[in-house]
């Protein structure tokens, strides 16, 4: 589910990119049109797959040591590969790949907990942590039209916008709001 590999087949993938803009077009056309409950289900099976990583090891959460085009890294002088403390920090990280911590889930409930506290606040200068928060939200459901694969790295934005704004919480929390919500 990571990605399409269709067009890596040498005699699927000569005929596939043969095809005009205008026949995908229309195969496109007739799938969204015409069978709405087949698009719908596979978009969500794809988001899924974005947002919620079932299967988290398939969506590379995590990338050590070098890599890149070979002659890039031939003009930067850089050798790639791996070493010992790369393969650490690997094994680390995976330590934390089934918790929250790799959970777009997780971190979606966050920003729409520190925009619901901000917004209890009613402070003019938390306007810009709110924003932040539903453009997070709003980029996440994007991928609902446009993620082709699980690929960890897409939905990062949100990770590091919730991450800002419980930073931004916990430096100015609104404590006398709840206070005043409480004794209501």
């Amino acid at each position: 589910m990571r990605i399409d590999y269709l067009d890596a087949d040498p005699a699927v993938g000569a005929v596939l990119w043969r095809q005009s803009d205008e026949v995908v077009r229309a195969q496109w056309l007739d799938i969204v049109l015409h069978h709405p409950g087949a698009y719908l289900a596979h978009r969500f099976d794809v988001f899924r797959w974005v947002f919620l990583t079932p299967k988290i090891d398939s969506c590379l959460p995590l990338f050590v040591g070098v890599d890149g085009p070979a002659d890039t890294l031939t003009k930067l002088q850089i050798a790639p590969g791996k070493d010992a403390s790369d393969r650490a920090l690997y094994n680390y990280g995976t330590w934390f790949l089934d918790g929250p911590l790799f959970s777009h889930l997780s971190y979606a409930v966050t920003a729409v907990l520190v925009a619901g506290a901000l917004l209890l606040r009613r402070d003019r200068a938390d306007i810009a942590i709110i924003a932040l928060m539903v453009a997070a939200l709003a980029f996440t459901a994007s991928f609902f039209a446009i993620s082709i694969a699980c690929d960890y790295r897409y939905l990062y934005f949100l990770d590091l916008a919730a991450m800002t704004g419980l930073l931004y919480l916990a430096l100015d929390p609104p404590i006398a709001q709840v206070r005043r919500l409480l004794r209501r």
